[in-house]
């Protein structure tokens, strides 16, 4: 069987008859440092696929300093075992082969089908390079440069490498082709000794042959297509990856080693055999791959296998070994370094494991960043230590067992499936732990915690807290120092409760939940809530620091014995309760001592001393006490030296100053009596102790007996959150700020309408226009505006939810009649207009200061019959869209909403004129409005779930004016005052899953002035100022407003 192969522009012949030879050895270990078994046997082979030259050697080159040459569809064959005997050998500097469409075969022991040395260069396209024998590599740069673009390289003999890069200098590019090996210990790519092994991507060559017999030599591998690289000049170029395959055991498809460097852009690698990594990096090398694929068929094998000061780099490139047991990446030894940067992932049951080599521990670190991630876990063995440094979206989802430190930079996230253990953590991104964790999940960190406004996320069950069975929380415990500060965000599950268990409006150290414990330094500031406070359903929870010495040790959960910090969640109560009433400790149930007692110092400027009777006289004086004052005798015992108990003085009349001797009371009587002096009425007795000495006793005033606490002494704390007042409703928790503008923005948005409604196209105080009707004028169109100033004061119930608020509202009105006509007693006019608006309302309370906005849209269609006589009816309807706006100081914009409202007006009055211009008007209206808004959620996640809010008012109105001419205009001023009653419905709606609702019913009184002339012959300018006020609570405002009516 003959087979022809083109070599230039000629043909020759080939037999496949001759044998070659072929060695195979069976080898322990790596050849590099065993010896061939001496029992090695050599065997012949003969393979019909393989051209064998009928020459005793055939073709070959030899380039030496200097040379230059090129080739094109050749042939050439090693002539001998050794790589100098290699099909092509180019030695020495300058000297440069370029290598199109050949091919090139090493057939020798040691031989090579390429073989470049000594700072030679060569650069092949579109060719095949074999190598069939024992430690024969295909290509081989020893301190060269070799540039390989759409080839195709194959070795068949163990140890022999597809392309083998080595020593100080060495260059090998390999881009657009495939590289395959078969036998053991046979790299597909190999770099070592500070040389650098590039694989890239190629663009297809431009034109394609038509022998295709001929091109069936040299066809490539498919590979996928790239728009991006394709270029324009050819439609039909496209990107070719390269590929790398290994097929035997022991044969990692690139191999760096020795202080090398591999990259790899859109490579795909696969190894086939046992002990086979994809990538194998060691001794302070490097390997860098982007845009590339990993496959390793040894279900024990990692996908990277790193040791001694090793750094691996994945860059838009993924590598995801799903259930797979065997770790992706596994480090040995020495500080090494995995970068997984630009888009670069690794998702895996195990992403990476780190032992030590020998007595080496391994030191590693692992930089996820640019939207680099790892989910899987990460794992070290007792003496081996871990970073992961996370920063710009780099994102770590697993566990970490081990000694692990976690460095979390702007950006960087982690996401813990359950509790970890770390050695040190510095945190300035964000940490959480995964939503399908289970609760109670635990951040410990050995040594010390930095942070630079980092976020920590824990998950919190919202109850009363207390006992720490009752506390279902995350947390993290700090045995170290905490440096810096963190924001914590709390997720809360629960509805809410108070957790002032003991009922003192005080926060103790065994009250509400502990979230964060420090064993070393801390301060009060170091951890504070993200956005100050922690919304559950409509109530808010703070967080407060517990200082050693006023935390309390029964609360412990960090490790250790000593003293600690403590940082508790807990919702606070809304105001102290009222003082309590002192309250005078009376003595114990004994017997009851003689007591001394004085009278006061009105009556007695001066202390009185009783002088001891003569020593003669030993008796003492004994004198009953007046009745009525003093049912009970007091024993008083004489002053003398041998008896030394006190004596009850009685003040005696004026000449009479002597003691007096009571004899004493029984025993059963508990409580000590006092005896009151015959002067003037005096203060209550106060309770002195006995004479300390036996002699006279002198009266002395005495300060008031202390009242005595009722309540606990709360221990030293401090406030973790700036500004602790309370409120008001004493056994509820304090609102979110936002949460009274719910409650109260139907109320106000009535209110808003309300003004709207009864100043469509009038002044406040002339809303139907009733002066024109005096001069008979007609209506032919208005443009108005309005604009006040107010104060919203709620009821008793309101107040509890702190509803007071602040108002400022303006808009404007603009209408024109769409239809007029005669009727038998007067003119019946439909007129219709438009209207927007703007208002504003802010809430000002301890812990609730919110400001919203809302915005009116509408349209409104009104009719009006005026009777002959002046009297007049109007109905008016309108319609508008609201928009709201709420905003909060901790938060910004927390919610925005909107609904729509419903108006209606009906009014009736009539005009009287009296002499010398003089008009009086009355008038009684009815209005009705409803507000509905949507349901929505705001940023704290409180849902709000309005009703319709309902609200009818009824009023009485009267005017007194006057017409008067000056300079040929007429001018019409005014004075006027009415009164008005607002009611409906309470305002019910669900905030956080709580009702809440609030009273409408108000009664106002109002006052009002004003004026009214013409703006030439057919227009009229009315200006009127109203003066509001409710009578208990209610509205209160100053309202302008300015019309133009046109009339003809």
């Amino acid at each position: 069987m003959n087979k022809q192969t083109r070599i230039g522009k000629t043909v020759r012949t080939y037999s496949d008859s001759r044998p070659k030879a072929r060695c195979r050895c069976l080898v322990d270990s790596i050849r590099d440092v065993m010896t061939i078994v001496a029992s090695a046997t050599v065997v012949t082979q003969a393979h019909a696929a393989d051209p064998v030259s009928t020459r005793s050697a055939g073709p070959y080159l030899q380039l030496s300093t200097g040379d230059d040459v090129t080739t094109e569809k050749g042939y050439y064959e090693s002539s001998g075992q050794g790589s100098m005997f290699s099909a092509i050998r180019v030695t020495g500097p300058n000297s440069l082969m370029h290598i199109f469409d050949s091919t090139m075969v090493g057939l020798y022991w040691h031989a090579h089908a390429l073989y470049v040395r000594k700072y030679g260069a060569a650069d092949a396209h579109d060719s095949i390079f074999r190598a069939e024998a024992l430690d024969g590599s295909a290509v081989v740069s020893d301190a060269a440069r070799i540039d390989i673009e759409r080839s195709k390289v194959e070795t068949l003999g163990s140890g022999g490498h597809g392309v083998y890069v080595r020593g100080h200098g060495g260059y090998f590019r390999f881009a657009g082709g495939e590289i395959v090996t078969r036998s053991w210990g046979s790299n597909a790519g190999r770099a070592e000794d500070k040389s650098t092994l590039i694989f890239d991507e190629a663009l297809e060559k431009k034109g394609a042959r038509a022998d295709e017999s001929a091109q069936a030599e040299n066809e490539l591998i498919p590979a996928t297509d790239d728009a991006a690289a394709a270029g324009t000049a050819n439609s039909r170029s496209r990107v070719l990856r390269t590929r790398l395959t290994t097929e035997a055991g022991e044969s990692p498809a690139i191999l760096v080693q020795r202080d090398s460097m591999a990259e790899g852009h859109s490579v795909d690698l696969e190894t086939r055999g046992p002990n086979s990594p994809a990538v194998q990096i060691d001794h302070d090398s490097k390997g860098a791959f982007w845009s590339s694929t990993f496959k390793v068929a040894a279900a024990n094998m990692p996908i990277v296998s790193m040791k001694d000061g090793a750094t691996f780099e994945l860059r838009s490139s993924t590598i995801d070994t799903g259930e797979r047991e065997s770790p992706v990446i596994v480090a040995q030894g020495g500080r090494q370094n995995v970068w997984l940067v630009e888009g670069g992932q690794v998702i895996a049951r195990t992403v990476l494991s780190l032992k030590s080599l020998g007595d080496t521990p391994g030191e590693l670190t692992l930089l996820i960043a640019d939207k680099g991630s790892a989910v899987g876990d990460v794992r070290t063995d007792s003496q081996s230590r871990l970073k992961i440094s996370l920063l710009n979206r780099g994102r770590f989802e697993g566990r970490a067992t081990g000694r692990v430190d976690l460095d979390i930079e702007q950006g960087g996230e982690s996401i813990l499936p359950e509790s970890i253990r770390l050695e040190s953590m510095r945190l300035v991104g964000r940490v959480q732990f995964a939503p399908s964790a289970a609760p109670e999940q635990t951040v410990r960190v050995a040594g010390e915690l930095r942070g630079d406004a980092g976020r920590l996320v824990l998950r919190t069950l919202a109850n009363r807290g207390g006992p720490l069975a009752e506390q279902k929380t995350d947390r993290l415990l700090v045995e170290g120092d905490m440096v810096g500060a963190l924001l914590l965000d709390v997720e809360t599950t629960g509805t809410g409760a108070l957790t002032d268990t003991n009922s003192d409006y005080v926060v103790q150290a065994n009250e509400g939940i502990s979230l964060v414990q420090v064993a070393g330094k801390s301060t009060a500031t170091s951890f504070s809530l993200n956005g100050a406070y922690v919304a559950v359903g409509p109530y808010r929870y703070e967080l407060t620091a517990f200082a050693p010495g006023a935390s309390d040790k029964a609360q412990r959960v960090v490790a250790g014995t000593g003293d600690f910090w403590d940082y508790r969640l807990a919702s606070f109560s809304p105001e102290a309760p009222p003082a309590p009433k002192p309250e005078v400790v009376a003595p114990p149930p004994v017997t009851p001592e003689p007591v001394v007692v004085e009278p006061p110092p009105p009556p007695i400027p001066e202390p009185v001393v009783v002088e001891p009777p003569p020593p003669p006289i030993p008796e003492p004086v004994v004198v009953e006490p007046p009745p009525p004052p003093v049912p009970e005798p007091v024993v008083v015992e004489p002053p003398a030296p041998p008896v030394p108990e006190p004596v009850v003085v009685e003040p005696p009349a004026p000449p009479v100053p002597e003691p007096v001797v009571v004899e004493p009371p029984a025993p059963p009587i508990p409580e000590p009596v006092v005896v009151e002096p015959p002067s003037p009425p005096v203060p209550e007795p106060e309770v002195a102790e006995p004479a300390p000495v036996p002699q006279p006793a002198a009266a002395t005033p005495q300060p008031p007996v202390k009242p005595v606490a009722t309540t606990p002494a709360s221990p030293a704390k401090t406030d973790a959150i700036a500004g602790s007042a309370r409120g008001r409703s004493p056994r509820q928790p304090v609102l979110v700020p936002q949460a009274p503008a719910y409650v109260a923005m139907p109320l106000a948005a009535s209110g808003f309408l309300h003004q709207a409604l009864h100043s469509w196209g009038q002044p406040h105080s002339d809303p139907t226009g009733r002066a024109r009707r005096v001069s008979g004028e007609t209506e032919r169109g208005f443009a108005h505006v309005f604009g006040s100033r107010g104060r919203y004061e709620a009821s008793g119930h309101d107040r509890a939810h702190r509803l007071d608020f602040s108002t400022r509202q303006y808009g404007a009105q603009f209408g024109l009649p769409v239809h007029r006509y005669r009727t038998a007693n007067g003119t019946m006019q439909i007129d219709l207009g438009a209207s927007a608006g703007d208002a504003g309302f802010a809430i000002d309370a301890p812990r609730n200061q919110s400001q919203s906005r809302m915005r009116i849209a509408g349209l409104g269609l009104r009719v009006t019959h005026t009777h002959s006589n002046g009297a007049y009816a109007t109905g008016l309807l309108k319609i508008d869209h609201l928009g709201i706006n709420v905003r909060t100081r901790e938060r910004n914009e927390v919610a925005s909403f909107g609904g729509i409202g419903i108006s209606a007006l009906c009014e009736a009055g009539g005009v009287a004129a009296f002499a010398h211009g003089w008009t009086v008007e009355s008038s009684m209206r009815a209005s009705y409005v409803e507000v509905r808004l949507r349901d929505f959620t705001d940023v704290d996640r409180v849902s709000v779930n309005p009703r319709p809010f309902r609200t009818a008012s009824v009023g009485i109105g009267s005017r007194v004016s006057r017409s008067f001419t000056a300079a040929g205009m007429a001018v019409r001023p005014y004075v006027g005052a009415g009164l008005a009653y607002t009611s409906g419905p309470p305002s019910s709606q669900l905030i956080g899953g709580v009702p809440f609702a609030s009273e409408p019913m108000s009664s106002s009184w109002e006052a009002s002035a004003g004026f009214e002339g013409r703006l030439g012959k057919n227009a009229r300018l009315l200006v009127d100022v109203a003066v509001q006020d409710g009578l208990d609570h209610g509205f209160s405002s100053v309202f302008a407003t300015g019309s133009v009516h046109w009339t003809f």
